[in-house]
């Protein structure tokens, strides 16, 4: 509570305003002040809602658009992606929750087609597997179709972009090139102020919690000032052989909580899951028969390797080859094993205790292309291949080569996507053998040209490049033709040069009289080349040693034009360093310009000596060096010629006839823990997203009964917003050090809470302007309020009195009331905002308080207490403490004594405010 209060009137834009004084050199100014108020937060889901779609929702929180999650899925439909084409390039952010193409596989293409622009957060095990699962998605579609969505640049340029957090993190979202910092100051009327903030969005903090799912899978967090929006998808509460469970009931009273009801109605998996896995796949390969199964190339498939590498081990099945099919599965290995501080405590407790890697697998021997595949030794095999919707990647194959054998077998670990191959096979094999139909698979794969093919693609190869030569020669002739034109032009420009130019240089006598020669030999001096005819480098040189201050042309007067080219020297501390052959080549051509009786003698005088000097030198090492016969240097190998292939297309009709073994996999919690976990978290608002229509209705009529009727729940359509808001008002003051110095502040639940009593006023920050700062109440302060200003905490009634009838007569007049009644108007509302907060401060208890917390504090005093009955029974029974269940109400019984009152104390040292 501050001493501000708060108006009947409204602003001139008819918003709230509070009543602010600005003390300042002993003169009170009353301002009504707009402050911020609220944080303003909206949900749109662009796709994956009530259906089983990739994800992908807009969050809002004052202007800034925040991206949860970025999915795809493995058929990859351009259509599918309409709504984030529209809002791509406007995206400030985006949060990442797994790595697998559902949350991250449109990145990609928006950043390389749509023009998305900004930071994606994500831990550091999604950053690395979801790039393995793109390069997967580009390589094996590069082999089976001309694949243009989007390139590895792409992938690279989308993951460059990443920035990767740790579990329980907080980072500040990075906004950079978005909208300016600064507040906005405007005059409404005399005497009040309009002050709004335009740096409302530089504090949104997001932090991850795990998740479980799939390695480094999160639960976001997003706050902003006191709102705290949490994104919960696809988590798992349940240990793994590599994953622990979720930490989502941690987070409590969220001010939304956006979630999914892809599982809600799910069951609990068996406890015989793993053995009926093992024992139908050693059924298929004890009939030499192979096993097919479908995977992720970077995700959920790590928890089936460590189920599989652990049973070949303890049942000792090294006849059988278990096999990793897919392009990355060498750098997701390794990936794996680099990451062990991301898993679950007994992969960790493992290594630290014997330094053994889960990861550094015996039995599995991993493969990047069918070729490598059909290399290995013959016999039956289980190979884990990509992709898990048997879309496309070397399961597709795959699965069209072993599918009609009865012996094979196909294990399907997911539901599978809608209208993916995987789910109707799932469905194909739910119906007996006789009632199955065919299935209608497309299979393309490249295959190299050959015969007349072949000599087509060379021919047509052999005429582009000669067409291509021909347009080379004729744009070099048409740039020689270019620059000939330019020469004469400029020619022209010098004989038309006009003669008031001062030169300072060699004069115009000497100058005339240079014979070529002589200019040629000049110019091998000065190490530069001739450019054309008798006009050389030299002399343009000299040319332009010339005085232009001051210089004023004619009117018609063509302008002097300077050398293009900069002569940079060798220089060290002794000067310019010596260029032998540049000497060389200058005697040389001042020897031949002398036997034609044209060359200057000053000249060749002078190079004379260094002609003797250097022919000497040359003489002298031509005699003490051996003759020895040079070797060419090796000619560079043969480009190998480009191997040219052609797309082929096939339409199969696969009657399945290999055993199918469906199990669930997916790492999802249940239906009943989900409906309890989302109880704990206790959110005042939910938006329900991914999930069928009757799970999303199933849970949110579960979810109604049992948060209550004042929790809302959504369940928007795709494009629809919901608008969250929270309906609270909230301001944000800044609080002056002597004012946080005076209260007493208590953590809870991240935050510092308590009462505070102060004056709202003006300073200026760093930036230079005004802004509210909340201070402590001073005697100055009193005294400059005058006798409407109240002392020891609330005001007298008369005072109050005289005050109104002054605020009245200030409203009448139509002139600008005095200094006396501004004061008096002033002291008026603080006294009656302070009255009123002094009435309302009774004790209260925040925070979530547990009797078990509780019972630690307690023994941290020596108090030792035990549950009975639901309650804490304390020092043997002399005090209980009992929470009921309808209310958040606290009771202390026991007999009045020194018991009772020290356990009440400690009660309300830990918890009241």
């Amino acid at each position: 509570a501050c001493r501000a209060g708060r108006e009947v009137d409204m602003a001139p834009d008819g918003t709230d305003v509070a009543v602010a004084m600005d003390v300042e050199d002993s003169k009170v100014a009353v301002k009504r002040v707009v402050l911020d108020s609220g944080t303003s937060i909206s949900v749109k889901p662009l796709y994956g809602v009530k259906g089983e779609d990739p994800l992908c929702y807009l969050l809002s929180m004052d202007g800034r658009l925040i991206l949860l999650d970025c999915g795809w899925d493995d058929r990859m439909a351009v259509d599918s992606l309409g709504p984030l084409a529209e809002i791509a390039h406007k995206i400030d952010a985006v949060l990442i929750s797994h790595p697998d193409t559902a949350h991250l596989g449109a990145l990609p293409y928006a950043f390389g087609t749509l023009g998305m622009r900004c930071k994606v957060y994500a831990t550091l095990p999604v950053h690395k597997m979801g790039m393995m699962f793109m390069y997967d998605h580009f390589l094996s579609r590069r082999t089976e179709q001309d694949f243009a969505l989007f390139s590895l640049d792409d992938v690279d340029k989308a993951f460059g972009a990443f920035v990767p957090v740790r579990y329980t993190q907080h980072s500040n979202l990075d906004f950079s090139g978005s909208l300016g910092d600064g507040a906005e100051m405007e005059s409404t009327e005399e005497g009040v102020k309009k002050i709004t903030s335009g740096n409302r969005t530089s504090a949104i903090t997001v932090t991850a919690y795990a998740a479980g799912h799939t390695l480094g899978g999160a639960v976001w967090k997003i706050h902003k000032d006191a709102e705290d929006v949490v994104y919960a998808v696809d988590y798992n509460h349940r240990r793994e052989k590599h994953l622990n469970g979720t930490v989502l009931d941690s987070i409590n009273r969220p001010s939304l909580l956006i979630t999914d009801a892809f599982n809600a109605q799910g069951e609990p998996h068996l406890k015989s899951r793993d053995d009926d896995l093992m024992k139908a796949i050693l059924s298929a390969v004890r009939r030499d028969g192979n096993v097919l199964v479908p995977i992720d190339p970077a995700g959920r498939v790590l928890e089936l390797l460590l189920l599989l590498e652990e049973r070949w081990a303890k049942q000792q099945l090294g006849a059988y080859q278990l096999v990793l099919l897919t392009t990355v599965a060498y750098n997701t290995l390794e990936f794996a094993r680099s990451h062990l501080e991301w898993m679950g405590e007994n992969v960790g407790r493992n290594f630290d205790t014997g330094r053994l890697n889960a990861f550094n697998t015996r039995y599995l021997t991993l493969c990047h292309s069918v070729e490598e595949l059909n290399a290995l030794r013959p016999g039956p095999k289980v190979v884990l291949a990509s992709f898990g919707s048997l879309e496309c990647g070397y399961a597709r194959l795959l699965f069209t080569k072993w599918a009609e054998d009865p012996k094979n077998l196909i294990v399907l670990t997911d539901r599978g996507a809608p209208g993916s191959l995987s789910r109707r096979v799932r469905v194909e094999s739910e119906k007996p053998p006789g009632a199955r139909q065919t299935l209608d698979v497309s299979l393309s794969r490249r295959v190299p040209l050959i015969g007349e093919e072949l000599d087509e693609w060379r021919a047509k190869r052999r005429d582009e490049r000669v067409a291509k030569q021909q347009q080379a020669e004729a744009t070099t002739k048409k740039t020689q033709e270019g620059h000939l034109e330019l020469e004469e032009e400029a020619a022209e420009a010098i004989q038309t040069e006009p003669t008031g130019m001062e030169i300072d240089a060699i004069p115009a006598a000497a100058a005339a009289t240079e014979t070529p020669a002589a200019a040629a030999a000049a110019e091998s001096l000065l190490g530069v080349a001739q450019i054309s005819g008798s006009n050389t480098r030299a002399k343009s040189l000299r040319r332009g040693r010339c005085l232009v201050d001051g210089f004023t042309p004619a009117p018609g007067a063509a302008a002097p034009m300077f050398p293009d080219e900069t002569w940079n020297p060798a220089v060290d501390d002794f000067g310019e360093e010596v260029d032998v052959s540049v000497f060389a080549r200058a005697v040389s051509e001042s020897q031949r310009a002398e036997h034609d009786g044209k060359a200057d003698a000053a000249i060749a005088q002078a190079e004379g000596a260094t002609k003797t000097f250097v022919d000497a030198e040359n003489a002298l090492q031509k005699r003490e060096a051996p003759v020895k016969k040079s070797i060419p240097p090796p000619a560079p190998p043969p480009m190998p010629e480009e191997a040219p292939d052609k797309m082929v297309c096939e339409d199969l009709k696969i009657i399945l006839r290999a055993a199918v073994h469906a199990c669930d996999y997916e790492g999802r919690a249940d239906g009943r823990s989900v409906r309890t976990l989302l109880q704990r978290v206790e959110p005042r608002r939910v938006v329900l997203v991914h999930g069928t229509e009757h799970n999303t209705a199933y849970l949110h009529k579960s979810l109604a009964q049992a948060l209550g009727p004042h929790v809302r729940i959504d369940s928007p359509d795709v494009g629809e917003t919901i608008e969250c808001t929270s309906d609270v008002a909230t301001y944000g003051l800044e609080l002056s050090q002597d004012l946080i110095q005076k209260t007493r502040l208590r953590e809870c639940a991240g935050y510092q809470v308590g009462w505070v009593d102060g004056v709202v006023v003006f300073r200026e920050n760093a930036n230079g302007e005004s802004v509210p700062v909340l201070t402590a109440p001073t005697e100055e302060t009193f005294g400059l309020l005058g006798d409407g200003g109240f002392r020891g905490g609330s005001g007298r009634d008369d005072d109050d009195e005289n005050t109104n009838e002054n605020d009245e007569k200030a409203h009448k007049a139509p002139t600008t009331p005095s200094r006396r009644e501004t004061a008096a108007s002033a002291g008026t509302l603080v006294s009656m905002a302070t009255a009123a907060s002094v009435q309302r401060r009774e004790s209260a208890f925040v925070g979530d308080l547990k009797l078990t917390d509780f019972k630690i504090v307690l023994a941290s005093h020596g108090i030792g207490a035990e549950f009975k009955g639901g309650a804490l029974v304390c020092l043997g029974g002399a005090v209980c403490v009992r929470k009921s269940f309808d209310s958040e109400n606290l009771t202390v019984e026991g007999a009045l004594s020194d018991d009772f009152y020290k356990v009440r104390s400690i009660l309300y040292q830990a918890y009241q405010i």
